[in-house]
C-alpha cells in the first residue's frame, strides 16, 4: 500500500473545498485514488479541523453540524 505525503493529502482534500467543490467521486477519478481513500483523507482533515462538516443532500445541517461548522470557520480567522 503506497504512502502519500501530507502535502498530497492536503492537495486532494483542497479539491473538495471551495472554490473547486468537486465531489469525492470526481476527485478520486482525477487523482487515481479509491473513493474510500478520498473519504478517509477528508475525515482525517475534519478531525484536524481543516475541513468543514458535511450538510445533507439538501444543504441542511443538524445542530451539532452547525456548531462544528462555526468552530471550523472561527479557526480560519
Amino acid at each position: 500500500m503506497p504512502r502519500y505525503s501530507e502535502e498530497r493529502r492536503a492537495a486532494v482534500v483542497a479539491k473538495l473545498l471551495p472554490p473547486q467543490n468537486l465531489s469525492p467521486q470526481a476527485v478520486a477519478e482525477q487523482e487515481g485514488l479509491s473513493l474510500a481513500t478520498v473519504y478517509k483523507w477528508r475525515q482525517d482533515a475534519r478531525d484536524k479541523g481543516r475541513c468543514p462538516p458535511d450538510a445533507d443532500a439538501r444543504g441542511r445541517r443538524t445542530g451539532s453540524q452547525k456548531t462544528a461548522l462555526l468552530r471550523w470557520l472561527r479557526r480560519l480567522h
